[in-house]
């Protein structure tokens, strides 16, 4: 009768390196997998997007839709959501907010938040310097 032998992995492993190396040593190996991974994260999530720059036609074109440079009053931005203060909202598109990439346009007051994905910052600080040049005319 032929008596066949089982071969275990672990009890393989062991006779290659030793049983006391696992024992002593298997923290290691948790460690290299955890800073392979932590390093495979980091260089996948800082790879930002750039956005683009916005134009003084395209900041021209956000200012017609709220009814002219006279009808802003205000602008505030905190985050991607920026908030205008008009004069008159019956003067505003919110159709050509749309077509500007404006989402989740929320009216309340005389206020008009909307989030802008491009460059926020980039449309307030455009917005600001025309309302700053019309009140100093």
């Amino acid at each position: 009768m032929v008596k066949m032998m089982q071969f275990d992995s672990l009890n393989s492993l062991e006779t290659v390196f030793g049983a006391s190396f696992f024992a002593d040593w298997w923290y290691i190996f948790v460690i290299i997998i955890g800073m392979c991974a932590v390093a495979v994260y980091l260089s996948l999530s800082s790879k930002k997007e750039k956005r683009p720059d916005l134009g003084a036609e395209q900041v021209a074109a956000f200012v017609k839709t709220f009814g002219g440079k006279e009808n802003l009053k205000a602008v505030q931005l905190d985050g991607n959501r920026l908030r205008f203060e008009l004069l008159s909202l019956k003067k505003c598109d919110y159709q050509g907010l749309k077509k500007l990439g404006a989402t989740g346009i929320f009216v309340s007051g005389n206020h008009v938040k909307f989030i802008y994905k491009d460059n926020a910052s980039a449309l307030k600080s455009g917005i600001e310097a025309i309302i700053k040049e019309s009140e100093a005319k």
